[in-house]
């Protein structure tokens, strides 16, 4: 097939989905051709490797405060925000006409980090394929974009029944997954007393639970916190840092972490914790997995489809008094430590890899009659149960040491 792909994504979890995907299709025969903007993040999981063409638009200035002067900030800011919209609602319409004069078989189209749903779909003759990997609040511009797409990607179904009741759409759940040929455990890794949490630094992201969370343990025996972190505010940080030193927890913030040292971090944690609001998936959660290191996370999200509390992790309420004993059992239990490190590693061996998300991919397409020429080897449709996702219990024959 030949496929557009657009995209305005910062670094982050979607932008990694698309590049792993990417790589699969090219990797399948497909031709790809990048349509992108200036202000997207391409040193982050780059996507020029997997593509023939590409071509990149301008991007005019996000709308900025002025200082001490509020009312007319005020204005000015709301005058800036429509003329932005103006001016991308152009760049996007020149992008449609170039795309649609491209004899492509469909448009493979990512979220916009200035208006989350993109303003092209609207403009496109060609069929549209719009992949909603994050949130999408509801506006009048999300609402028209999303009710222009000819088919809906959900990468959960928790993101699917959000989409539904806030959209009416109704969405195909992709679930996504991960590149084992990156992540992977490490011969000889060295389980260390800490415990990683992988976001952006964004209180959506539950860096303070989780700071909160560990402060609950002994002192003796409570670990460190490594927050792995590719963007966010100073503010985040400087309140995450006056937050840890209240607690008596010893925080590191790792910032522009590339994927090797990623790698190394998720093989050298005693576990990864995710505290995330509402996350629509959680691509972290299946990294650690395919690292061999447990998840604990708080059963919200999409983060309740990927982690099984017992099998590959633990699952918590949003309490940090049950996270914080989620965490002594894993730690104090080694027998659990490693039911779950195997666990995640047999995950996404069986459904969790990225293989198996690209021919789920595929199978979507091809029963939406979009690509008609696709065909899977995946046979169970719909959602699969959760024996399917995680597979039977793993008999043990090594142990891994936390």
């Amino acid at each position: 097939m030949k496929i557009a792909i657009v995209h305005n994504l910062p670094s982050g979890g979607a932008k990694r989905a698309l590049h792993d995907l990417e790589k699969c299709l090219r990797a399948r025969g497909h031709a790809l051709h990048l349509y992108t903007f200036a202000g997207a993040d391409e040193e982050y999981c780059p996507l020029a490797p997997y593509v023939e063409q590409s071509r990149t638009f301008p991007e005019p200035p996000a709308p900025s405060v002025i200082v001490g002067a509020p009312l007319l900030s005020g204005y000015l800011l709301l005058f800036r925000r429509l003329r932005l919209i103006y001016s991308m609602r152009i760049h996007y319409r020149r992008m449609a006409v170039a795309i649609d004069r491209g004899g492509y078989d469909f448009v493979f189209v990512h979220p916009c980090r200035v208006f989350k749903a993109p303003l092209l779909l609207p403009y496109l003759r060609t069929p549209s394929v719009f992949f909603a990997q994050e949130r999408l609040l509801l506006t009048r511009l999300n609402a028209g974009a999303l009710n222009a797409a000819t088919l809906i990607l959900a990468n959960s179904s928790y993101q699917a029944a959000v989409l539904t009741r806030i959209y009416r759409v109704n969405p195909a759940v992709v679930h996504l997954g991960v590149d084992t040929d990156l992540f992977h455990p490490l011969p000889r890794a060295m389980r260390e007393k800490t415990v990683l949490s992988v976001g952006m630094l964004s209180p959506y992201k539950g860096h303070d639970f989780i700071l909160r969370a560990v402060a609950r343990m002994p002192p003796a025996s409570r670990p460190s916190l490594t927050v792995a972190a590719n963007a966010g505010g100073d503010q985040t940080r400087r309140r995450l840092i006056a937050l840890a030193e209240n607690l008596k927890v010893s925080l590191r913030i790792a910032t522009r972490v590339d994927d090797h040292e990623l790698v190394r971090l998720y093989n050298g944690a005693l576990a990864l914790c995710c505290a995330q609001v509402r996350e629509p998936f959680g691509l972290v959660a299946i990294e650690a997995m395919a690292c061999g290191t447990p998840v604990i996370a708080v059963r919200e999200g999409g983060l309740a489809e990927s982690v099984r509390d017992g099998v590959n992790g633990i699952l918590t309420e949003r309490d940090e008094e049950q996270f914080s004993s989620a965490l002594k059992r894993l730690q104090g239990d080694r027998g659990l430590w490693n039911r779950c490190a195997e666990g995640g590693i047999e995950s996404v061996r069986r459904y969790w890899n990225i293989d198996a998300a690209c021919e789920r991919f595929l199978k979507t397409l091809s029963d939406a009659g979009i690509a008609p020429g696709s065909r899977s080897r995946i046979s169970s449709p719909g959602i699969p149960s959760a024996d399917e996702r995680h597979g039977p219990p793993v008999h043990h024959r090594r142990s891994i040491n936390p």
